[in-house]
């Protein structure tokens, strides 16, 4: 198995023969500037050069990324080739019409030619590596693709004798079309076809599909475009567009890998943490402070609360599932007992429950209780009423958890101060919402009124 390092030893000699090609290429551009040639000799060339430009700066940054997996390597090789592709295509444009440079002209263009189908082979491979397809009629794909590669190489290379692709002017060095160049488009459009019909076929994903779609329409537009009009060379522009395409598809998708993981890494983390919380542990030590001798009974009472509320706690974290209402209800009352010994007097709760026949994700209600107390009674001088209550509609299930404290004014915006607010906003399981009026609903209260937080469930009911 080859190591990352090793990859990463190849992408950097490949990054140095790229940008050698450019300033060679470059360096050839300036020299001819002053030489006559035909407008559209001119205009390849630049076209050559700005693509190896940009094939060197997606090779950079893929390289320098330094996450190299078999999808890199394998859009790594696409760039290689493309620029590849532009160089000697640019150097076919410089020797041609160039009598001492005849047999160069020729390899060229036979590579050029054989070249093609090398990366349209290197993009089948690709597509597979993204599918993995386990399909059997990918199979008969694979032989079709490969039969045709065939083809095209053979036409390529008994072009020396049979002169169906091109000829090259001994005497003028003048690259010029066969009558029968068209045999040479059989293998690259048929190639092409089979990409666009494995896209369709065996890739998931609009947004994939459109950048893969592409590496295939382009080219077969530039294909046609060359075919009949002779001088503009916009075959190779076409796939690097194409390549660019699917180069942000490619970042795209790697961002949404690299989210993921984290998520997964955060979420190891905390179960991690968690495992090493030990309920009993804690119960435990709490038992112990509250046995010893000469305690007053409002600390032992304080301790008993306080060692049901944080046993709950522990044991619901990491809890995906709901709970029933009753075993929330019963924390929720543990929780408010606790309170209640700090605040004494001050804090009263009613209860007005008809109806338990439900679920709710755990600490829901505990949260919503919490909100009331501290931000609606607490803050108030001489305390306040909680009021808690459930009933059943026949839409569903709803909880009702109102105060007389200190309110809000809902008109204004929420000041920020750059705290981390839980409460409302990360209450799970339906649809919640707050109320502020004495005669309709989506009229605020005037401040000192207090608040109805009101909780619309519509749970699928899990105990029957």
């Amino acid at each position: 198995m080859v190591k990352v390092s090793d990859w990463n030893l190849v992408g950097y000699v490949s990054m140095a023969v790229l940008i050698l090609m450019l300033i060679v290429a470059s360096r050839q551009f300036a020299i001819g500037l002053g030489s006559t040639h035909p407008y559209y000799v001119l205009v390849n060339q630049s076209m050559d050069l700005f693509g190896m430009a940009v094939c060197i700066i997606l090779f950079i940054t893929i390289l320098f990324d330094h996450r190299i997996n078999i999808g890199t390597i394998y859009f790594m090789a696409f760039i290689t080739l493309e620029a590849m592709l532009l160089f000697w295509d640019f150097e076919a444009w410089v020797v041609d019409g160039d009598p001492n440079q005849v047999v160069f002209n020729r390899i060229i263009n036979y590579y050029n030619y054989g070249f093609v189908l090398v990366v349209l082979i290197t993009f089948w491979l690709y597509i597979k590596h993204l599918t993995d397809v386990k399909d059997k009629s990918i199979y008969w794909v694979e032989v079709t693709y490969y039969s045709l590669f065939a083809v095209g190489m053979a036409i390529i290379l008994t072009n020396p004798v049979t002169e169906f692709v091109f000829t090259v002017d001994d005497t003028t060095g003048l690259y010029s079309r066969a009558p029968t160049y068209w045999l040479s488009l059989i293998a690259p459009l048929g190639l092409i076809a089979l990409n666009a019909l494995a896209v369709h076929r065996y890739v998931k994903g609009f947004r994939k599909k459109i950048g893969l779609y592409s590496y295939t329409l382009m080219p077969l537009v530039g294909s046609i475009v060359q075919y009949t009009s002779y001088g503009m060379q916009i075959v190779y522009i076409a796939m690097l567009f194409s390549l660019i395409l699917i180069y942000g598809n490619f970042y795209v998708e790697r961002g949404q890998e690299i989210t993921r993981k984290d998520a997964v890494i955060t979420e190891q983390r905390v179960s991690m943490m968690v495992a090493h919380i030990q309920p009993e542990v804690l119960e435990r030590t709490l038992d112990s402070i509250k046995n010893i001798e000469g305690n007053p009974p409002e600390t032992v009472e304080a301790l008993q609360h306080f060692s049901a509320y944080m046993r709950w706690n522990l044991n619901t974290l990491g809890v995906t599932k709901t709970v029933p209402f009753a075993t929330e209800m019963k924390h929720v009352r543990t929780y408010v007992d606790l309170e209640k010994l700090r605040f004494k007097e001050r804090l009263n709760v009613r209860y007005d429950i008809r109806d338990t026949s439900f679920n709710i994700p755990a600490l829901t209600l505990q949260m919503l209780v919490e909100n009331a107390i501290k931000h609606g009674i607490t803050v108030k001088e001489d305390g306040g009423t909680v009021k808690i209550s459930t009933r059943s509609t026949g839409h569903g299930h709803v909880i009702t958890v109102s105060d007389d404290g200190v309110g809000f004014d809902v008109t204004k915006p929420i000041v920020d101060d750059d705290r981390s607010h839980v409460g409302l906003a990360t209450a799970p399981g339906g649809d919640v919402r707050r109320d502020h009026g004495d005669q309709k609903r989506d009229r605020p209260r005037d401040r000192g009124q207090g608040h109805d937080t009101e909780g619309n469930h519509k749970l699928r009911d899990e105990r029957r």
